[in-house]
């Protein structure tokens, strides 16, 4: 995945289109970074990555956030851009059946229904929107 970002880079670079340029080399330095850091084995895997490039969705998400109703359409591209890297997410209720899922096989414990599902999605949805549903799957009788 690091050399179809560098692809990408070359790309933006010939075309000489700024905003992708400096998209993909935010998203190839949290890279290098992270392989560096010693905290994920080596060679970093595509989850790792994925995961990097969601942080850098998000940092930009807040960078637009910051310009309130006068959206910077650069950032926008940006991540329409880096979002195309992404796993198809998923539902809120794809996340409830795989919560049911885990109580079912005898798992009450809510921290470690919380943990089994988180495991189990991934990148594909927001974590912290887990222990809602976890809280709201093990009320219902």
């Amino acid at each position: 995945m690091l050399n179809t970002f560098r692809q990408k880079l070359n790309e933006a670079r010939k075309n000489r289109n700024e905003l992708m340029r400096v998209a993909y080399e935010n998203v190839i330095a949290k890279i290098i970074v992270a392989e560096k850091s010693g905290k994920y084995p080596l060679p970093l895997s595509n989850d790792v990555i994925i995961g990097l490039v969601q942080k850098e969705i998000k940092e930009l998400e807040e960078t637009q956030a910051c310009f309130g109703e006068a959206k910077d359409i650069g950032i926008e591209l940006q991540i329409f851009e880096l979002q195309q890297y992404l796993p198809e997410p998923l539902t809120e209720e794809e996340v409830l059946n795989i919560i049911c899922e885990t109580i079912s096989l005898g798992e009450t414990n809510k921290g470690k229904v919380i943990g089994l599902t988180a495991k189990k999605v991934g990148n594909r949805f927001d974590k912290s929107k887990i222990a809602p549903l976890v809280s709201k799957a093990l009320e219902v009788p």
